[in-house]
């Protein structure tokens, strides 16, 4: 039996395609619809006001639901302010699902390392199947730009996606983006 066991790891050793795939994730990527804060607000809003979706972000994450529809969704992750909040309640709504607030889904602050993002989604992983995460424009660059390889300095500007708007990364033996390419 020892013997059996010590050929079986030598062949997994030797044969990378023998060895168990990590589970596929399919990471489906929700920047929150407009918001009070993407606009001019009315005057006199309160800042919780102001984390609000405007009626045009309502009808654009409601767009959205058409998209996820039958994707096989698992579970909502959601930052955890206000806009977002809102959007993954939407959305949850729809697909039956509870929405979960995650601090490491918070737009980053000015002089912190973006690596939470990552390490969020990577502790996902094993969840398999197809998650969908709601979050701030910046978190979601970041995300794209590890699946697509595009240096750190570059991410932000070259994955600005716009509110309401949906992105795709998959995660198995590496991360890859799907989309937007």
């Amino acid at each position: 039996m020892k013997r059996a066991l010590l050929l079986l790891a030598a062949l997994l050793l030797a044969c990378p395609e023998a060895r168990p795939a990590s589970p596929e994730l399919t990471v489906l990527l929700v920047r929150h619809g407009e918001a009070w804060t993407n606009v001019k607000a009315p005057e006199g809003m309160t800042d919780a006001q102001k984390d609000a979706l405007t009626p045009r972000g309502k009808e654009q994450i409601a767009a959205l639901v058409s998209s996820v529809r039958g994707r096989g969704v698992k579970a909502i992750f959601t930052s955890p302010l206000g806009r977002a909040r809102e959007s993954a309640r939407i959305l949850g709504d729809a697909l039956g699902l509870a929405p979960a607030a995650d601090e490491a889904l918070r737009p980053f602050k000015d002089d912190e390392p973006p690596a939470r993002a990552k390490a969020f989604v990577d502790s996902k992983r094993e969840l398999g199947g197809t998650i969908l995460v709601v979050t701030h424009s910046d978190v979601i660059a970041e995300l794209l730009g590890e699946a697509s390889g595009t240096p750190a300095a570059e991410r932000e500007k070259k994955h600005l996606v716009p509110t309401g708007s949906l992105a795709e990364i998959q995660l198995g033996d590496r991360w890859r983006l799907v989309a937007p390419r």
